[in-house]
Formats: C-alpha cells, sequence, structure tokens
C-alpha cells in the first residue's frame, strides 16, 4: 500500500525540483528515519545533492571536502540486482563502516550513525542515489523498514530518469544556443566530462577534443594541464568565477581561449551534472589587449599584465627594466610566471599567443 498523495508529490518533483526536501522529509517519515537526501554521482565522484533540512549541514560539509572519496555502497547495491531499498549493514560490514571515511568524517560527527538508501543509473551517466540516515543511539535500519520503502522506488526512479532528461536536454538547448551565435560550446559535468557540444565545437577538433560522457580535452600538453586545474578550481570553489585557459597558435589554426563559465547551483543541477558552459574564442584581432583584459583572462597580477603588454609590443626586457625601474631579474621572475598562467614555453609562444598571430610556416 502506497500513500497516494506522496507519489504524486514524488511525480511533481521531477518537474519542480524546488520540491524535493518536502519528498524527502516524508519518505524519512515513513521509517523513523531523521534525515534523507537525493544525490548525483558520476565517474569523476559526487555532482550535486538535494537534502532534507536535518541533513543539509551534513551534505554541505561533504560537497566541500569529501565529494571525490569512494562510496562503496551505490555500487555494491547495484551489483546487488535488488531494485529496492538496502539497509548499509546488508551491503557492508560493521568494520567496514566503522572505518569508512564518509561515516567516520560526516555521518558521526553531525550525530548520524546508519544509513540505508537504493541507487537508479541514468541516461547522464550519473548514478542517483536516494539515502536515508537515523541518529546513531536509534539503531541501524531493519528489512522491515526497507519493505515500507521499496513500494515507492519505482515512482522515485521514474523521476529521476525524467529529470536527468531534462538536465541532457538544457545541456543541449544552452550548447545549441550558442551555435546560433556562432559559439563553439559544451556544458561540463564533474571533471570535465562532456554532456553536450554543438556542431562549432566538434569542429575545434583535433585541437580541442569533445565525446558525450567522455572527458573534454586540449591537444596541447601545457594547455590541456591548465584546463584540468580550471575544471578543478570552478567545482571547488564555494563562490565559482569564470576561468579561461589559452593554447598558442599552431599550424592546425589560430591561438584559441577556452572559457570555463560555471553554471549556477541549483536542485535542477544534479540530475544531469551540468556544472560549467565552456566556450572557445579564436584570438585573431591584432593589436595588443588591454590589461584589464590580461588580467581577466589569465589571472595575472596587474604587474605581470603590464609586462605581457609590453613583450607583446615587442620591447626587451631591459627596455622594461630601464623604463619602470624593475630590476632584469625581477621581470624574468614575473615573465616565468605569466608563460605558466597562459600555458606558454617560449616568449615567441606568448606574443603569438596574445596577438594571435600564426606560426611563422603559415605567414609565408
Amino acid at each position: 500500500m502506497v500513500d497516494e498523495d506522496l507519489v504524486a508529490a514524488i511525480e511533481e518533483a521531477a518537474l519542480a525540483p524546488e520540491n524535493w526536501p518536502r519528498v524527502l522529509e516524508r519518505l524519512a517519515a515513513i521509517v523513523g528515519s531523521d534525515a534523507a537526501a537525493v544525490t548525483a554521482r558520476g565517474p569523476a565522484g559526487l555532482t550535486g545533492t538535494i537534502a532534507s533540512p536535518s541533513y543539509a549541514d551534513a551534505h554541505a560539509a561533504y560537497l566541500a571536502r569529501g565529494r571525490t572519496w569512494q562510496n562503496v555502497r551505490p555500487q555494491r547495491a547495484l551489483a546487488a540486482g535488488y531494485a529496492g531499498f538496502l539497509t548499509d549493514l546488508e551491503i557492508c560490514t560493521p568494520e567496514e563502516l566503522e572505518a569508512d571515511p564518509i561515516y567516520r568524517e560526516f555521518l558521526k560527527p553531525f550525530g548520524f550513525g546508519w544509513t540505508a538508501g537504493t541507487a537508479v543509473p541514468v541516461p547522464s551517466g550519473d548514478i542517483i542515489i536516494f539515502d536515508l540516515a537515523r541518529r546513531a543511539s536509534d539503531g541501524p535500519f531493519d528489512r522491515a523498514a526497507m519493505e515500507r520503502l521499496d513500494p515507492y522506488r519505482p515512482y522515485l526512479a521514474r523521476a529521476a530518469l525524467l529529470a536527468s532528461r531534462q538536465g541532457l536536454e538544457r545541456a543541449r538547448a544552452t550548447t545549441d544556443a550558442m551555435a546560433l551565435i556562432g559559439l563553439p560550446a559544451a556544458v561540463l559535468a564533474a571533471g570535465g566530462r562532456v554532456l553536450s557540444v554543438n556542431t562549432p565545437f566538434e569542429q575545434l577538433e583535433p585541437r580541442v577534443v569533445a565525446r558525450a560522457m567522455g572527458l573534454v580535452g586540449l591537444a596541447d600538453p601545457q594547455a590541456e594541464e591548465l584546463l584540468r586545474k580550471a575544471v578543478a578550481a570552478v567545482e571547488q570553489a564555494s563562490s565559482p568565477v569564470p576561468r579561461s585557459v589559452p593554447m598558442a597558435a599552431t599550424e592546425e589554426g589560430p591561438a584559441i581561449i577556452a572559457h570555463l563559465v560555471p553554471l549556477r547551483r541549483s536542485a535542477r543541477d544534479i540530475f544531469a551534472g551540468g556544472q560549467i558552459v565552456m566556450l572557445v574564442t579564436e584570438v585573431v584581432a591584432p593589436g595588443v589587449p588591454e590589461t584589464a583584459l590580461l588580467t581577466g583572462l589569465f589571472d595575472l597580477t596587474p604587474a605581470e599584465s603590464r609586462l605581457a603588454r609590453a613583450v607583446a609590443a615587442g620591447i626587451t626586457l631591459p627596455d622594461i627594466a630601464a623604463a619602470g625601474g624593475t630590476s632584469i631579474g625581477t621581470l624574468r621572475t614575473q615573465l616565468k610566471s605569466v608563460m605558466a598562467k597562459t600555458g606558454t614555453r617560449r616568449q615567441v609562444d606568448l606574443v603569438r599567443l596574445l596577438l594571435g598571430a600564426a606560426p611563422p610556416s603559415r605567414l609565408h
């Protein structure tokens, strides 16, 4: 026997994710649980979560510090082949739970000691996990409690599938909209995993590579390293800001800059995992870029920006030192930092990047 009103609320939450906290509270009440959450986990780790109010602080701590830690319970639940809810003691030993950093660092400090849940694979490649928690003093969940939850599992699974498909459609709509104005764009999930790309983005191959459900990549190894760091920085920041990653000109084309724009964190995000829109622009305009542009694109300090502009304008380090009263050694240290931030190895590559110039072999 199911509560038809709760079933209706689950179906509504698939379309209006702001309703999930209330649905989760009602699920928890069925089994005398203190808290509940719905979480998305992808190949690169946890991508997002919606928690009932009593669970919110623990999940916020987990998102901030433990999102890449391995959680064996969802995979074990799927491997068990049981399309229903399982208790933590049905898939882990007491010794494993005692050693589990998720229990030790996040659940127990907030007063929780026991969990139960069910895992649902979705088309985005994520696993949607519905989990419940009890206070340590209340004792573990039992099989009878799980059997009271099992009738709701089909409705929860369909809601997760629907929400995931909507998330993927939003990702496609975003990249399609960028294509209309000629911008190569991709929507990325955790770790740089690709959810959607548009045709202009695909045409950047082989310099930029993006495969559905694979990782976005840059052909230049140094630019690729900068991209991985930039994706991680956007994901880990409590208030993420846009980042830009440069790649110097090659035989295949002019210099390009990949801009990583964070998506707004909302309840909808967890179902497809979209976290970043990656936009790519070619650097083809002649002339030395403005200091403010250099600072914004490459996180250069004001001094580094001034040095980069001077180098791009063809001024030598001795002349820059003489004009600004700065030692050659200081300028070389600053230049090394500029090249590291812009992903260039040689001063000539830095100039080509800043001016958008093609390599010499293409200029003849």
